[in-house]
């Protein structure tokens, strides 16, 4: 049989649309112990409503970091603490330990890493089988806290190991430079397809920009702007409004910059600035940003208070009112705000500073001051909750109007003259590679075996006259392997073969 790949230019397709319920089941809690179920993992599913609550036994701890995703259907994928991947049966996935190598991993890895929005999984923009996690590395403890200095991106197929998914890219570098301690966010581009990935310097007001196309993830460009200046400590967090127009960041050091946010270029403009008042009794200077579903209201969350300004006030840092204050619940420790994190449902939840049983509830976000209806306590858990609130970006979000941004001579993306053939499958001692048609340049083929170990690298310079490249292969044990294509340097497919 032969393996026939065609990549067509996806953006002449329908748009992701509201079946991508990729953020539909969040994991939560601590490590399951065999004492007591207070103690152990927390799943909150949103593909019922209200949500369901469910205690899980599993060995991962999640503390600040903690990420997940479900396929387009809203099933459970994969999650991770920043320090491995397990899968929807709660094990480790196939390759998939050792993620964010270094001293911090070695030393904290057995309580979850510490990086708060230091990981986050994007879907391949053309492979419903592929998964991106992206993930900044932390270098040392001291003299600060964390030091992000490496900004990395994991693959994984879900086909690989029986279906329960394996890693076949790990720790694969994109940026090394000092980062803010943690606060990644992603946003769609305005195509509707690719995803634009964001990362900001450490004590700077520089922003880091990449691409994640088809093709690959590559560096976009850099921007200096806002206010941010000081050493954050992994205290805030960043985000995206669900229409891709604004971007916020706050932090306990450097308080609340509002950008507007442009889709196709990938650039900020404007600038609000708030210094966010803090209630004196305050015992841990922590909180997070997160918007309302239709956009128009931000929610900024500090360790007593939670204020909301209005996005379409002709004053937006005058409108800033306060919705809530902590009112002393204990559940059964101090329930102090912590971080949010918009639901699938258009709710806003929010986590604590300590180990406590219950989320904070914002049940109607859309609406102007108290009438949003902040719940303290308002969503009960089976287990204990510290810290963690997963980070989403909307994976719901469309295409711009062409009008507003021709989006394909922006980004054109694949190139459809770049189909190829690799046969025969099943194979014996040799694979052919027919280019017929497809541009010169260089070409690579990877073989990996069902563990993903690299079993042969063939480089090909494709000149445009030859059509049928054969790749020798032999000796290899009966069995299924897994091929990748590389085009000057970037992946243009994949697939299973079977040596018979």
């Amino acid at each position: 049989m032969r393996v026939l790949i065609s990549f067509l230019l996806l953006s002449l397709l329908p748009v992701w649309g509201a079946t991508q319920k990729h953020d539909n089941v969040w994991t939560l809690g601590y490590g399951s112990s065999e004492v007591t179920n207070l103690v152990g993992g927390t799943n909150i599913n949103f593909n019922v409503s209200p949500p369901d609550t469910s205690y899980v036994f599993r060995s991962m701890n999640f503390t600040y970091n903690v990420a997940s995703v479900s396929d387009a259907q809203g099933n459970l994928l994969f999650y991770s603490d920043g320090c491995f991947i397990a899968g929807a049966d709660n094990q480790a996935i196939l390759n998939g330990d050792s993620i964010n190598p270094g001293p911090l991993h070695d030393e904290y890895c057995w309580f979850g890493y510490l990086a708060s929005q230091g990981s986050f999984f994007l879907p391949h923009p053309a492979d419903s089988n592929l998964y991106y996690l992206i993930h900044l590395g932390l270098n040392n403890i001291e003299p600060v806290y964390g030091l992000g200095e490496y900004l990395y991106f994991t693959l994984i197929d879900r086909r690989l190991d029986g279906g329960r998914g394996g890693v076949v890219l790990k720790n694969q570098v994109l940026l090394e430079q000092w980062l803010s301690f943690g606060l990644l966010a992603g946003v769609r581009h305005a195509n509707g397809r690719d995803w634009w990935i964001v990362c900001s310097g450490m004590e700077s007001n520089t922003h880091y920009f990449f691409l994640l196309t088809p093709m690959d993830i590559t560096f976009s460009h850099t921007q200096d702007h806002g206010q941010i200046s000081l050493d954050d400590n992994g205290t805030g967090r960043n985000t995206f409004s669900p229409d891709g127009k604004w971007f916020a960041r706050y932090d306990r050091y450097n308080h609340l910059n509002l950008f507007q946010f442009d889709r196709c270029t990938g650039r900020f403009s404007e600038n609000y600035y708030d210094e966010i008042p803090i209630s004196p009794d305050s015992i841990i200077l922590t909180g997070g940003v997160e918007f309302s579903a239709n956009s128009r209201f931000l929610y900024v969350v500090t360790n007593l208070w939670i204020h909301q300004y209005d996005l379409e006030a002709d004053d937006i840092i005058a409108s800033r009112q306060r919705v809530a204050t902590w009112n002393g619940l204990l559940s059964p420790h101090p329930t102090y705000f912590f971080m949010p994190q918009r639901g699938p449902d258009g709710k806003i939840y929010i986590s604590c500073t300590n180990s406590v049983n219950v989320l904070h509830v914002i049940h109607q976000p859309d609406l102007p001051g108290t009438a949003c209806q902040v719940e303290q306590g308002g969503l009960k858990l089976p287990t204990y909750n510290c810290f963690s609130t997963p980070y989403f970006p909307n994976y719901r979000l469309g295409a711009l109007p062409m009008e507003d941004c021709d989006s394909l001579s922006i980004n054109p993306g694949i190139d459809p003259e770049l189909s190829y053939q690799l046969f025969p499958n099943p194979f014996e001692d040799y694979l052919d590679l027919n280019l017929e048609g497809a541009h010169s340049g260089n070409y690579q083929v990877q073989l990996t075996d069902a563990l993903g170990h690299l079993i042969i690298r063939e480089s090909i310079n494709h000149l445009g006259w030859d059509k049928t490249y054969r790749v020798p292969i032999r000796n290899l044990p009966q069995g299924i392997y897994f091929y990748s294509l590389q085009y000057q340097g970037k992946i243009i497919g994949s697939g299973k073969l079977v040596r018979q």
